[in-house]
């Protein structure tokens, strides 16, 4: 029982807890699902003596049009991820490109929070309610959408603070995950470090990525699998309302573009969360065009050097290799 639970939290001590924490949450894939479902049986408990509903928002981003699009104050949900992103230290994740990404903008929830309030308490119900509030079938976008959007609107809108290149991909094997973490992303905040303690700074790149693993982890739980949650709810309470209320209490998703709002995310990261000045966004675009610029001619060196390497070790390869491009030019010169 959840009571007992929280009880039992008040006196057992936390390291204690961290040894069962896997048993304990079993079969939820993590704490915050857990504790969300802990919440959910106190207020069905308390269901029964007070007017109650339940509001499941899905993956909460930033708004979409209150108080003005972009909005947001924290960095929950995909928010961190993508900064990090943004940034270029983050690169790759496991997840289902085809699965759908759940979105859903904090204002939307906010709405439907008032809206089924007002629907229990006019008493046009007066049982406990269970109201979705998700994007999937009425707005669908998937994970391959959001890498693209990502993708697209990090070169457009680069960090000011930019580590590396951002990209990003999705992939299915937790193997090719962890190989391109460690190469892209583990090995290259080494590098920095090792280059800040050179120059007497203080290294943060390795923290970053320890940091960023642990939100990957959880989100990666929605990322791999695809859910879908009844709408019934929602529909329903959509129809109750008055197009006035409907459009001051706005939590109908079919009219959202998705690359617009994904592009407003971004912005209001830069705004509200790091503080980037936006006049200054050429200068941004002029570092992300010298990366660049540096990484084609440090991969060009790399692939000349690996060349080489191979001619050496490898004469009789060298020499058909020259036969061949001998060939492939004389036949040109006829042309």
């Amino acid at each position: 029982m959840p009571d007992k639970i929280i009880e039992a939290c008040d006196w057992i001590k936390d390291d204690f807890i961290d040894l069962l924490n896997d048993k304990i949450i079993h079969p939820k894939p993590n704490t915050y699902t857990y504790t969300k479902a802990i919440a959910e049986y106190l207020v069905y408990q308390e269901s029964f003596r007070i007017p109650c509903v339940i509001v499941r928002p899905s993956i909460v981003g930033a708004s979409w049009l209150e108080p003005f699009p972009g909005w947001l104050d924290n960095y929950n949900g995909p928010t961190g991820l993508y900064v990090a992103h943004n940034m270029g230290v983050l690169h790759c994740m496991v997840g289902n490109k085809e699965a759908a990404a759940d979105i859903i903008p904090v204002d939307v929830v906010i709405n439907m929070m008032l809206a089924s309030a007002w629907f229990r308490g006019t008493g046009k119900t007066q049982k406990l309610n269970v109201f979705n509030c998700t994007s999937d079938r009425s707005n669908r976008v998937t994970w391959d959408m959001i890498q693209s959007y990502c993708n697209k609107i990090s070169v457009k809108y680069p960090s000011k603070n930019l580590f590396y290149l951002p990209y990003f991909r999705f992939t299915t094997s937790r193997l090719v995950r962890n190989i391109a973490c460690f190469l892209e992303q583990l090995v290259p905040a080494y590098f920095a470090d090792f280059v800040l303690k050179a120059l007497n700074r203080r290294p943060i790149f390795v923290k970053i990525q320890k940091k960023l693993q642990k939100a990957i982890n959880v989100l990666e739980t929605f990322t791999r699998m695809h859910l879908e949650f009844s709408t019934d709810n929602y529909l329903m309470l959509l129809n109750e309302m008055n197009s006035d209320d409907s459009q001051k209490f706005k939590f109908d998703t079919r009219g959202l573009e998705w690359e617009k709002y994904t592009e407003n995310y971004f912005l209001g990261i830069k705004k509200f969360l790091l503080k980037e000045d936006m006049s200054k966004i050429n200068n941004y675009r002029a570092n992300y065009i010298r990366l660049k610029f540096i990484r084609n001619i440090v991969r060009t060196i790399v692939y000349l050097g690996m060349f080489a390497l191979v001619f050496s070790r490898f004469p009789a390869l060298s020499t058909s290799i020259k036969t061949v491009l001998k060939l492939c030019f004389s036949k040109l010169n006829k042309f």
